[in-house]
């Protein structure tokens, strides 16, 4: 008899560790249980042991939470399912139903409800006897409620440490967890976690022979029991009463509790209700696959009209982009052109500028009086530096850069035959102040060509005394200072001499327009600043014209 009823203790034993997920489950889901009647109905049906009733109403709640897309209702009805499985031991579909649960979990990435589904993974492996790995995951659960401070946590974990002991036989170790979730449970007040807990040491100390104290615990167990009417525990406590009075060679008792035993158990391992539930399980499952057939073929409706409506949006999308690319290149080669167009008619009046009709004129002029007067040697060496002049002009002044020494190399034609023309009349002087070569910079051809023949016909032309031209190149720490100065009669009195529509004002308007094409899109601008000057009784003195070319358009020549 004692290894009969040993055996209805292990069965038993499964009721406990059920229990033990129950009242978890209520510490952990109470709030939303109570809003769901679906879900009280079926936690009911179940305390009530009523597994095919609970199950009925547990599938009927997962049907309703996916409508209302209430996915903690669907993880809490999935666990009832689980529950029932593991108390009918049908061990493997129960745990395709927690690890619904431990997805669903992850999904509303909810901590709590992990837990308590790591719990319930734990709890299925110490009835699969995989011990180990239950005893991992409830030491890791331990260890994170006592970290949080969680008593609740601390106190099922503690019994469920004890569990995994107790069907390791291991009752003294069983018995230590077991007095540490006592002491918290009795901090709590919980009621049922108490009556368990006392059921526990009771099958502990009998285990260890201690029959008369395991008698005490369980009377303890079983007053709070009845006034918590937890049928689980009493139906378990008739096992463990039954066990006990054996211990104790109390045979009468030991039978009259047996055969309340035997009575309950063969109405619990009815075949028939087992069966019943097996079908309910088989036709929710299919029932479920084919929802999740139709699911999936509605989700490839749908992607496949998205895919449609992408390629049209895509295609859409190219041929927009083309058209603006044809647009935006059409654009900026109308505005290059329109640039090209100006460039091409300042180039026009640049060079009508500086092939200005009385400079040729008088230049041949004066090239003829030197022939008239014998002079060949003279008209000779005037008519080269001419033709080289022009054909200077005619080459560089397309070139958006020259080099300085060009540069300067056209300067010192155009002076000599300026000189020519007014008999010496003024003297020049070009200066160089760099720290490069001149071979080695790059600068926008003849800018200042325009204020140089100015200064000369308009103002050194027009004093009684010899003129001075001084033509600096200087270099500063980020550009080069280009400075045209004269000493001639300044620009208000050549403006009263030459009338209001002299070539000074053209000359100036001119350069601007040329310095605003040489200067778009670059950062450092070339900029033009025309000073007069004034000697110290407040008299003009003569004019100065700087040109300041930035480092960054200052372009050096390639080895």
């Amino acid at each position: 008899m004692i290894k009969y009823l040993d055996l209805v203790i292990k069965f038993n034993i499964c009721i406990q560790l059920f229990l033990s997920f129950n009242c978890i489950a209520k510490e952990g889901y109470i709030e939303k249980v109570k809003q769901n009647p679906l879900l009280v109905d079926a936690q009911n049906k179940f305390n009530e042991l009523d597994y095919r009733g609970s199950m009925i109403v547990f599938i009927h709640a997962i049907q309703e939470s996916k409508i209302k897309n209430d996915q903690l209702s669907e993880l809490i009805a999935y666990r009832g399912i689980g529950k029932i499985l593991m108390d009918l031991k049908d061990y493997d579909k129960a745990d395709v139903y927690f690890n619904k649960c431990l997805v669903l979990a992850k999904k509303i990435h909810n901590t709590n409800e992990i837990k308590h589904v790591q719990n319930d993974i734990a709890l299925l492996y110490t009835l699969k006897k995989q011990y180990h790995r239950a005893h991992n995951i409830f030491s890791d659960l331990l260890r994170n409620a006592i970290l949080e401070k969680d008593t609740v946590g601390i106190s099922m974990m503690n019994l469920n440490l004890g569990l995994v002991n107790l069907n390791e036989k291991k009752y003294i170790q069983a018995l230590q967890y077991y007095f540490t979730s006592l002491k918290y449970s009795k901090i709590l007040n919980n009621q049922e976690t108490l009556c368990l807990l006392y059921s526990h040491i009771a099958y502990s100390n009998c285990m260890i022979n201690q029959a008369k104290l395991a008698l005490c615990y369980l009377d303890t167990g079983n007053i709070i029991a009845q006034k918590s009417q937890n049928k689980s525990v009493l139906f378990n406590n008739l096992s463990l009463y039954a066990m006990i009075y054996d211990s104790l060679q109390m045979n009468d008792s030991a039978i009259k509790y047996y055969r309340e035993v035997m009575k309950i158990n063969d109405t619990l391992n009815n075949n028939q209700e087992t069966a019943l539930i097996s079908q309910i399980i088989q036709e929710s499952i299919e029932e479920e696959m084919k929802k999740e057939i139709e699911l999936l073929q509605q989700e490839k409706e749908i992607t496949n009209l998205r895919y449609q409506r992408l390629i049209i949006i895509f295609t859409a999308t190219g041929v927009l982009l083309v058209l603006l690319t044809v647009f935006i290149f059409l654009y900026f080669r109308q505005i290059k052109l329109k640039k090209e167009k100006q460039t091409l008619v300042l180039e026009k009046q640049i060079l009508r500028l500086q092939m200005n009709p009385h400079f040729i004129s008088n230049s041949l002029v004066a090239i003829q009086s030197f022939v008239f007067a014998g002079e060949k040697n003279y008209a000779c060496k005037y008519i080269a530096d001419f033709s080289k002049l022009m054909r200077i002009i005619l080459y560089k002044s397309r070139s958006e850069y020259i080099t300085l020494k060009e540069e300067i190399e056209i300067l010192e034609y155009y002076l000599t035959l300026q000189k020519l023309r007014f008999e010496s009349s003024f003297s020049y002087e070009i200066v160089t102040e760099l720290s490069a070569d001149p071979e080695q910079i790059q600068i926008p051809p003849m800018l200042t060509q325009p204020f140089i023949e100015n200064a000369i016909e308009h103002g050194l032309a027009m004093l009684k005394i010899q003129g001075n031209l001084i033509i600096r190149f200087k270099q500063q720490s980020n550009s080069i200072l280009y400075e045209v100065l004269d000493n001639g009669i300044g620009r208000e009195a050549s403006k009263k001499i030459a009338g209001k529509t002299n070539k000074i004002s053209q000359s100036i308007s001119i350069t601007e327009s040329r310095l605003k094409l040489l200067n778009k899109g670059k950062k450092g601008k070339i900029t033009i600043e025309i000073i007069d000057l004034y000697d110290n009784k407040g008299g003009a003195s003569g004019t100065k014209v700087s040109f300041v070319i930035p480092v960054n358009t200052i372009f050096q020549k390639q080895n």
